[in-house]
């Protein structure tokens, strides 16, 4: 049997018994995996039937990991029924949908015939047929996960319908040669004579910020230190003890790439005076910087910007200064010390690509150009995801 309902059979998500995310989608696409691996014909034809049901189910926009593997799951399954012309217009989606995907070793050794399949894909691909799309009076529709205004046939497809309000209302995989009928706008011979409704001003975003945007919050427990002191500068003037980060971030962008701006609160860090006696460093953090997501992790790194409040006992108040005045003696001292830097971090989602639950391992560096503080530690990274409309 085909992987995908044919058109005829596709229904919106109002007729689905159970509604699907991401993540479920992509148990299914890793059960099916590894079904294909073990060579159990039953139960990946059992897997691939999941992997209909949630697709057509699914209530979230899908993006090139996941599409990449849909197809794959479907070449697989013409693979095993011998059909190699539907074999190669489905490895078309894939390579289309995610230039980037290669076929894994372990699933698809070297020399396996199906490898030998991407070569009739990639004529489809380079002699594509497209019909143009019909314009919604509300809403939209995206192809293979982006916005564009006609859809290949010559290939598989797959098509998701959004509603005004940016909800997805019906998505469908379509193979190669079937129908678009209720997709695809009237031929010439076919349009009508009146004039058609303007279309809706709640336009979804433009493909650059396409990537669902993000309102993201951390957790972490870290650990910072100093660099060596210069003798101009007598006392600490940033972290240097293990403590605590709190921080709150966006995250926007497209496919792989996108971008990250971010505050975060640091504290109680214990610098130290020269005398060797402790103080306290409380510190904000701004920083911003370019994303890459290779799956389901996430690398990120850019400029970072410091401000933080600094108590310390023990200092020569000749030289530091001792309640805003320079005295003699050994006493305390209060300041902000501004200072620029740069942070790196990955985190690992654990929900899979979509997901806003991650584990991270971040860190960062600041200097005022006489001193450089440093912090790292591991924590949680948790936030909610939209679409855009």
């Amino acid at each position: 049997m085909l992987l995908l309902l044919p058109l005829a059979q596709a229904a919106p998500l109002t007729t689905c018994e159970r509604l699907y995310t991401t993540p479920d989608l992509i148990d299914a696409l890793d059960s099916a995996e590894q079904n294909f691996k073990k060579q159990d014909a039953p139960a990946f034809a059992a897997s691939e039937a999941i992997v209909a049901t949630r697709l057509q189910c699914l209530t979230e926009p899908l993006v090139p990991d996941v599409l990449s593997r849909v197809y794959l799951t479907e070449a697989l399954q013409a693979f095993l029924a011998k059909d190699d012309a539907h074999t190669a217009s489905a490895l078309a989606g894939m390579a289309a949908s995610n230039p980037g995907y290669q076929l894994s070793l372990t699933l698809l050794p070297d020399g396996h015939p199906l490898r030998a399949a991407m070569k009739p894909a990639s004529l489809l691909l380079r002699d594509p047929v497209t019909t143009p799309l019909v314009a919604m009076d509300v809403g939209w529709i995206e192809v293979d996960g982006a916005h564009r205004p006609d859809a290949p046939t010559n290939r598989d497809v797959t098509l998701q319908r959004f509603g005004g309000d940016g909800q997805i209302t019906e998505t469908l995989y379509v193979h190669a040669g079937e129908s678009l009928a209720g997709w695809t706008s009237p031929t010439p011979s076919q349009k009508p004579t009146t004039t058609p409704r303007p279309v809706a001003t709640a336009a979804p975003l433009p493909l650059a910020a396409h990537r669902p945007f993000s309102v993201r919050g951390s957790l972490d427990i870290v650990g910072g230190g100093l660099g060596t002191p210069e003798t101009t500068l007598k006392n600490p003037p940033g972290f240097g003890g293990p403590g605590a980060r709190i921080g709150v971030g966006v995250e926007v962008g497209a496919g792989r790439l996108g971008g990250f701006a971010e505050v975060a609160w640091l504290g109680v860090f214990a610098p130290e005076a020269e005398a060797g006696t402790n103080g306290s460093a409380n510190g904000a953090v701004a920083s911003m910087g370019p994303q890459l997501r290779i799956g389901t992790f996430t690398l990120e790194a850019g400029p970072a910007w410091s401000l933080s409040a600094v108590h310390l006992e023990g200092v020569d108040c000749g030289i530091e200064g001792c309640g805003g005045e320079a005295t003699t003696g050994v006493g305390s001292a209060d300041g902000l010390v501004m200072a620029g830097g740069g942070v790196l971090g990955v985190d690992m989602r654990l929900g899979g690509p979509d997901s806003m639950l991650a584990v991270e391992v971040g860190g960062g560096a600041v200097t005022d150009l006489t001193r450089a503080s440093y912090w790292g530690g591991v924590g949680l990274r948790f936030g909610k995801r939209w679409s855009g409309t």
